[in-house]
């Protein structure tokens, strides 16, 4: 009997559970959705003949027979939106993934793959948006001090680290706020920085595409999008600004503008 009931426990909690589950993947099928009308409205048009304009510019003669977005995110500060799509085509029994943004429009008819389809759409938003990368200048770099790995980051021991501290804020895009007291580390190839819930990394020859130095603060303009948060609610940011302490903000400044050319 003991076992029965805890049997019936058991499945009463599995249903709760999956009850809950569906209850979420519905409401956030809702929000998408409205946003994908009002995104339609916006632009005077839909997904579906967005997707096939682009497939009629590749002179393939595929029509699309089916369309849904299913996630979508924003990027520079809300002001762009990029939604990922799950098509089919006449003809083909496969579900194929593309996107929709304000960037642009774009699919390789790549497999849609639940597992992996935000890192695949991630790879089609890049070569829509990205930047020409800056040159670094490794000689500087060279006849700098090797400093101690003083906030303790995973760095292996051939990368030299120039410069230590703590930032007073971490921004990315237009002020949006990832914490205070971030630790950050900079080595001659890339920029670590920790603000209590994850560690970011700039790669100084790859990521860089501009550098805006304002009151005590640094903004790097990213080469390419990094994509963060949760497959539910994906995140892209285009910039991160760094502001110093008054004490470490001329160093870095003096770092950082004879690294980047």
């Amino acid at each position: 009997m003991e076992g029965v009931l805890i049997g019936i426990v058991l499945l009463a909690a599995a249903g709760i559970g999956l009850g809950i589950g569906l209850l979420l993947r519905k409401l956030i099928f809702r929000g998408i959705n409205k946003a994908a009308a009002e995104y339609e409205a916006k632009h005077g048009t839909t997904f579906e003949a967005e997707m096939q304009r682009y497939i009629d510019t590749l002179n393939q003669g595929f029509k699309i027979k089916k369309i849904r977005p299913m996630t979508r995110f924003k990027y520079r500060n809300d002001e762009l939106l990029c939604f990922v799509m799950r098509f089919k085509i006449e003809g083909k029994g496969t579900n194929f993934l593309g996107i929709v943004s304000d960037s642009g429009t774009r699919t390789e008819f790549k497999a849609y793959e639940l597992s992996i389809f935000l890192s695949d759409a991630m790879e089609l938003l890049q070569k829509l948006y990205r930047l020409p990368k800056r040159e670094i200048d490794t000689e500087y770099l060279k006849y700098l001090p090797r400093l101690q790995n003083e906030n303790k980051f995973d760095i292996p021991e051939d990368e030299k680290i120039v410069f230590n501290t703590k930032v007073k804020t971490f921004e990315l895009d237009k002020g949006k706020p990832l914490g205070s007291k971030a630790k950050f580390t900079m080595t001659e190839r890339r920029i670590f920085v920790y603000n209590g819930f994850g560690t970011w990394r700039i790669n100084l020859a790859e990521d860089i595409a501009a550098l805006e130095q304002g009151p005590n603060s640094i903004k790097i303009v990213l080469a390419e999008l990094c994509l963060f948060g949760t497959v539910e609610v994906p995140r892209l940011a285009s910039e991160f600004t760094f502001t110093f302490f008054d004490e470490d903000f001329a160093r870095f400044a003096e770092i950082i503008n004879n690294t980047v050319k």
